[in-house]
Formats: structure tokens, C-alpha cells, sequence
């Protein structure tokens, strides 16, 4: 099939909402497809909204001048042109990424929940995005390589990318472009070998296809079966985590760790980085998989110390649960009490600086706010809790109450004048002057990265 039939069939086959936004960068893969979603899509008399979006990194000294080569072709295809300049920092992984990293950013801010996002791949770089993932040593999902269609982040309410270039190679690109007489722009850094994806490009892709004509399609069909068999390991990984108890905790998330340990090895670490997905953590590699085994599922395991930290998340053990949640803020609690001074109101608030590093406390209660306070334990407080005759120790209310352990030093104690009144939304305490609802505290914690 030809890419222009191949196109106007995907054209007229899609439901399109929003706009059909393509990412171009004015080389000839986003050059050829820009071209052919406007011609197509004039062909099929369709009202979609075309635009072309594009970025400069600022990494080349013809930057400027391939930005106005992209407007010029924009304008003689009567479609809107976007442009974004951008700040590529490597900090350490690469410029490639760090640019991608980037380039995506701007993707987000442009594409909206209906909108499309088009980019230009071809199966030449899809065997070049497998053979890199191989060389890293990648999973099933990294070797499925590129899909043709997806969201674009994890974020909700999200735009698709779609990649409808997938089954052409560059020859059939470069076909195009020379009976259709367009012009592109060579990237001057394509000819370095210093980049991973251009050493592939001209060293052993080259000698791969002389010996193996069919290569492209090889690794395409590769890809595919691997694309496949990740759906299935996905479907195995949301059975187990239905058997092994999901339950949404105080903060974070927990599975039975018995239920979980009974599973296989494989099936562990399969359950666990379908489990993060879900939750819009970064999955684990290989190597904190392996921390993950060790510190939790070894024979010679310390449980009640045991922490794995990668990305935005960790994994803890408490109470038979084995957790996922955001890494906690820093917290050193406060030397001082802490006021309420929002006086008069029945949903007084504190959120100050200190306090935020633990949560924030809403009192919803008739007391009079002038002589509440809070604080945090320093040991040896002791309360007697509504449905008790005697007092206790805190420390032995919360572990009867089987607060996680991680949690306790940040709970705050709220004080009437200097009498603890309550501890957190955990429990409220019997005094002499004043009655207080169960449920009248609440109180919840602020993940690291919350402002």
C-alpha cells in the first residue's frame, strides 16, 4: 500500500475531535508526514484542524534558520505553526534524553485531551529504537519498542501520540519527498558517531540490511511479539495484584506481603512494576527489582527496616503489608507549639511551614480555637482515650492503632491549654472541661514533592 492511500485510510478511519497536531522538526521524516496529513487530508474534504508544532533546542548554529524553513513550508500548506524555543540541561544523561526530555514538555503544554500528536518514526527507527533497548538490556516491554499509538503522559485527561509512519522505511520516505519535489533539513549532528542511535545508523544497521534484506520488517515483527506478550504478562500481573489485596492506606498504597511472597519470582516482579503503572509511579529497573528481592523476599530479610527508594516512590513493609508511596517530605519536628489563629471559625486551619512537613490538621468542634495547639511527641505522653477507663502511653495507643511505623513521629498531638486532647484523627481524649466529637480532627500527609 502506498503512503498516501495508507494515510487517507487511517484519516478516514479515525474518530479526530481535536486538532491534528504534528511534531516538526523540518528533517524529512516530519517533513514527508506533514505533507501528507494536509494533502490527505484536503483529498478526503475533512475538517480536521492541522497544525505543526515545533521546537528549537538551541543545539546547532543553524537552529534559527531551520525554524524559519519550517514556518516558510507551514505557510505554503496554509496550516498553523507553532514554535517553541527550549532549554535543553543534560545533568547527566546525555544530551539525547535530556533533549527528548524537553521536547516533550512542550508536547504536554500544546496537546490537549482530544488532540493528536503525529510523529514522524519509520521502521528504520523503530529496529534502531530495539537494538538500543537490547543493548541496555531491556524487558519485554522496552523491546516491544515503539507503539503506534498511545498517551502521551500519565497525566489525566492527556492527548494521544500516534506514530502512522511505523510500517514505511526511510527509502519509501525519501520516494515520497522526491516525486513530490519537497525540501528538508539535515540535521548536522546525524553524522556524529558519538550518539548511540547515529552509531547504530551507520555502522552495523547498514551491514545488518546487506546481509539480511528483510531486517526492518524482522525487527518490526519482533517488536510486535513482544508488544503482544507484554499485554498477556499485563493480564497475569492484574490478576495477582486482584488476589494479593490492593488496599489505598493512610498514604500510599499496600498488598498483602504474605499473599505476595507466595508468587513466583518472575511473577513478583511482574505484579510489582504493573502495580506501580497503575499507581503513576516509575516502575523499578532490574537492579532496584533485585534490591526489592533482597531486602523483602530473602531469606535473611529485616522487614521492619527494610526501604527501597527509586523515582517518585519507595516500598516499605508494616503489618504484613508490603507498601508503595511517595517518598515522605524531610521532617524535624518543631521545638514550639503551633497556634491555631484562624479564632471564631468552626473549620479552623493550620498550615504552617513546620506543619506542612507532616500534614495538614483541620479540627471541625465547637471548642474554642484561643487555646489550641499543636505538638509532636517527645516520649512519655499519655492520654485516656473516649472508649478507655484508664490512661495509656501514645506510644502504645499507636501501635495498638497500628499506625505505620514511618508515621508516628510526624502525627501531631493537639493540646486544649497543656491537656492532649487528641492525637490526630486516630482517637480524641476524655477531659474534664471539654467534650469532642469522634472524627473531629483530620489529618493527612504531603508527599515530597507537594508545595
Amino acid at each position: 500500500m502506498s503512503l498516501e492511500s495508507f494515510i487517507q485510510q487511517a484519516l478516514s478511519h479515525r474518530s479526530i475531535k481535536g486538532r491534528l497536531l504534528v511534531a516538526f522538526s523540518g528533517g524529512l521524516d516530519s517533513t514527508v508526514l506533514l505533507h501528507l496529513i494536509a494533502r490527505e487530508n484536503q483529498a478526503l474534504a475533512a475538517s480536521h484542524k492541522i497544525a505543526a508544532l515545533h521546537i528549537n533546542h538551541q543545539l546547532s548554529e543553524y537552529a534559527e534558520t531551520w525554524e524559519q524553513h519550517c514556518k516558510k513550508i507551514t505557510e505554503d500548506l496554509d496550516v498553523e505553526f507553532f514554535s517553541e524555543v527550549v532549554e535543553v540541561q543534560a545533568d547527566g544523561k546525555g544530551v539525547e534524553a535530556a533533549a527528548r526530555d524537553a521536547r516533550y514538555r512542550v508536547f504536554e503544554q500544546y496537546v490537549k485531551q482530544d488532540d493528536v500528536l503525529l510523529v514522524g518514526h519509520h521502521s528504520n527507527d523503530q529496529a534502531e529504537t530495539f537494538m538500543l533497548r537490547l543493548m541496555r538490556g531491556a524487558g519485554v516491554l522496552g523491546l516491544a519498542a515503539m507503539s503506534e499509538e498511545r498517551a502521551l503522559s500519565d497525566k489525566p485527561d492527556t492527548g494521544t501520540l500516534w506514530r502512522p509512519l511505523l510500517d514505511f522505511s526511510r527509502e519509501d520516505l525519501e520516494a515520497y519527498a522526491k516525486e513530490h519535489d519537497l525540501s528538508w533539513v539535515e540535521d548536522d549532528s546525524n553524522t556524529s558517531l558519538d550518539f548511540d542511535r547515529n552509531f547504530l545508523r551507520h555502522k552495523p544497521m547498514p551491514a545488518l540490511l546487506s546481509r539480511w534484506p528483510q531486517a526492518l520488517k524482522q525487527f518490526s515483527t519482533a517488536s510486535s511479539h513482544l508488544s503482544e506478550a507484554q499485554h498477556l504478562l499485563n493480564d497475569l500481573a492484574a490478576i495477582d495484584l486482584q488476589n494479593i489485596d490492593e488496599h489505598e492506606e493512610r498514604y500510599g498504597y499496600s498488598i498483602d506481603y504474605k499473599k505476595c511472597s507466595a508468587l513466583s519470582k518472575p511473577r513478583i516482579k511482574n505484579v510489582l512494576r504493573y502495580w506501580c503503572e497503575q499507581k503513576g509511579f516509575a516502575k523499578p529497573s532490574h537492579d532496584q527489582l533485585l534490591q526489592i528481592d533482597t531486602q523483602f523476599f530473602s531469606m535473611s530479610a529485616q522487614l521492619s527496616s527494610a526501604l527501597v527508594s527509586w523515582g517518585n516512590c519507595e516500598c516499605r513493609q508494616f503489618n504484613g503489608r508490603l507498601y508503595l508511596m511517595p517518598p515522605l517530605k524531610p521532617f524535624t519536628p518543631s521545638a514550639d507549639q503551633l497556634l491555631f489563629t484562624q479564632e471564631g471559625s468552626a473549620t479552623p486551619e493550620v498550615n504552617s511551614a513546620d506543619l506542612a512537613c507532616a500534614g495538614k490538621l483541620s479540627i471541625r468542634s465547637n471548642v474554642s480555637v484561643e487555646h489550641l495547639s499543636i505538638r509532636w511527641r517527645k516520649g512519655g505522653e499519655r492520654c485516656t482515650p473516649m472508649n478507655r477507663a484508664h490512661s495509656q502511653t501514645v506510644k502504645k495507643l499507636l501501635q495498638e492503632h497500628q499506625l505505620e511505623t514511618w508515621l508516628r513521629d510526624r502525627v501531631p498531638l493537639i493540646y486544649y491549654k497543656d491537656d492532649l486532647i487528641a492525637v490526630g484523627d486516630l482517637w480524641v481524649c476524655k477531659h474534664e472541661e471539654i467534650e469532642i466529637n469522634p472524627g473531629a480532627f483530620t489529618w493527612y500527609l504531603l508527599p515530597a514533592d507537594d508545595e
